[in-house]
């Protein structure tokens, strides 16, 4: 089930991340940064959180952050959930939403271009994606 992040639930999303990306977890105060709005972060529960998206406003136009679902929860749609209803929350009153992923992450590559994110700009390391209210499949 989605959900918009509980306070309560915080102090998990480092956890999650790490568990997700097999690294350390972010600080414990990460919701501080200027652009945090507890209202465009959601997350997937079972139980337990299996998945975030975070997203904002920034630079005059809507940015996702960061999408983690953990190990055991992949391959079974959830990041697709995540990632339509972000989609779908943006695209009712912007023209595009934007987000950058690593190029050497072909899997969350392959995720976003098949909900119709389009290169648009890289450097060494990123690919800037950008998608459109109206696209084609």
């Amino acid at each position: 089930m989605i959900e918009v992040l509980k306070d309560h639930d915080y102090p998990l999303i480092p956890l999650v991340y790490a568990k997700g990306f097999a690294d350390k977890a972010w600080e414990e105060d990460w919701y501080k940064i200027s652009q945090f709005n507890k209202e465009t972060v959601w997350v997937y529960k079972d139980k337990e959180i299996k998945a975030f998206i975070i997203s904002f406003y920034a630079k005059s136009r809507p940015y996702i952050s960061v999408l983690t679902v953990v190990p055991e929860s992949t391959r079974k749609g959830i990041a697709s959930k995540l990632l339509n209803h972000c989609i779908n929350y943006w695209l009712k009153d912007y023209d595009s939403i934007y987000l950058h992923v690593e190029k050497d992450n072909p899997p969350a590559i392959k995720l976003y271009k098949k909900h119709g994110f389009e290169v648009i700009e890289e450097d060494q390391v990123h690919y800037y994606m950008k998608r459109e209210k109206t696209w084609k499949k």
